[in-house]
């Protein structure tokens, strides 16, 4: 059983309302002292570290310059630290609002292979309502999306999309990056845009009662689920992405989305499922893209999203994370687990085998 998030606008707000849809869901037990296992050993954060050390070098000389461009010929004096980090701090948010939208070549390319190809295939040319409607709304996202939030078009396709959200503060997706496949129908805007999850542990993970393993994205906004939906005069999908953002990905306890599950709240067994989803986050939502690099368009801002919150990262979220899931203990069964059925022992080892020689990643980004 799942929580359902239903999203419809008008014009001065966004309304949100919580469906319950029921479904069969298949319990089995939980292995024993997983979190535990999980939280006791040190040895991912080194490789992190290595990890973020390596990869980050051409967006670290990139940011520095761009900081140390305000200063004026004559300025021979050097500023104190902190002059350096507020500098460097604007320097990365300037990068981020230039970045935020941009155009790449997203239906050719096979790094992943989009989505929702074919059915993009079957459209020949786009008509002149869409192109004019989409046009409005990539130029008006270009002034800047919510932070955390950024999009690709394909520069010869303007209905195919890829956008990449942040997790946002406070919930088990924290500063993990999270893919979606994004395609506007010919009839769009009467109809809702269509959209995907790809990171998805190559369809092995689920990270939400509304995101699924096969990518799909339940909110009623897209038409994914009943109750008020899309609002062809009102609706963007600027509007789609911060349902996502902070209805899905924003939920502090996800187990609270469950029906069923709520009484769980706070509890050791919400615990070891928010542990659960941490650890997928750091496997795909982190180290996955470091290492293998992210789609085409994004690598830029993913190497410096990491390299703002190494600090974070190593000597804050992580640790705290960890001693979380020590806490928690054995917590029996919990929502999703044959879909993340995993063993201690063998999650550790992942952990560690999924970094590779830092060397390669300093070569690629030189």
């Amino acid at each position: 059983m799942h929580t359902h998030l239903h999203v419809y606008t008008c014009t001065m707000c966004i309304c949100v309302h919580v469906c319950i849809c029921r479904g069969r869901m298949k319990e089995s037990e939980v292995v024993k002292k997983t979190s535990r296992e999980i939280a006791s050993d040190a040895q991912f954060a080194g490789e992190l570290n290595r990890v973020l050390s390596a990869g980050n070098l051409q967006i670290r000389r990139r940011l520095k310059k761009i900081a140390t461009s305000s200063k004026g010929d004559g300025d021979e004096e050097k500023s104190d630290e902190k002059d350096d980090e507020k500098k460097q701090k604007l320097a990365l948010e300037s990068f981020y609002n230039e970045n935020c939208v941009g155009m790449v070549e997203i239906y050719d390319d096979k790094s992943p292979e989009h989505v929702f190809k074919k059915e993009a295939k079957n459209v020949k040319g786009l008509s002149s309502k869409l192109m004019s409607r989409l046009t409005r709304e990539v130029g008006a996202m270009m002034n800047g999306l919510p932070p955390g939030i950024f999009l690709r078009v394909d520069s010869k396709r303007m209905d195919v999309m890829r956008a990449m959200i942040i997790g946002p503060q406070g919930s088990p997706y924290t500063n993990g990056v999270f893919f979606f496949d994004i395609y506007m129908p010919s009839t769009y805007p009467s109809v809702s845009p269509k959209c995907k999850i790809i990171t998805t542990g190559r369809g092995s993970f689920r990270f939400n009662a509304n995101l699924y393993t096969n990518g799909k994205v339940c909110l009623s906004i897209l038409g994914t689920w009943s109750g008020p939906g899309w609002e062809p005069r009102y609706s963007t999908l600027t509007q789609v992405l911060l349902s996502i953002q902070a209805m899905i990905l924003g939920v502090e306890e996800p187990i609270a989305n469950e029906p069923g599950w709520e009484y769980e709240v706070g509890s050791k067994r919400s615990k070891n499922y928010n542990g659960i989803l941490q650890w997928g986050t750091m496997k795909w939502a982190m180290l996955h893209y470091l290492q293998n690099g992210a789609p085409q368009g994004f690598d830029d801002i993913v190497k410096a999203h990491f390299w703002n919150k190494r600090d974070e990262l190593l000597k804050k979220q992580i640790p705290e994370w960890k001693a979380a899931a020590e806490s928690a203990g054995d917590s029996g069964k919990g929502p999703y687990y044959e879909e993340n059925k995993i063993s201690g022992t063998v999650l550790l080892n992942e952990m560690i085998m999924t970094t590779k020689d830092t060397t390669q990643l300093c070569k690629t980004h030189e």
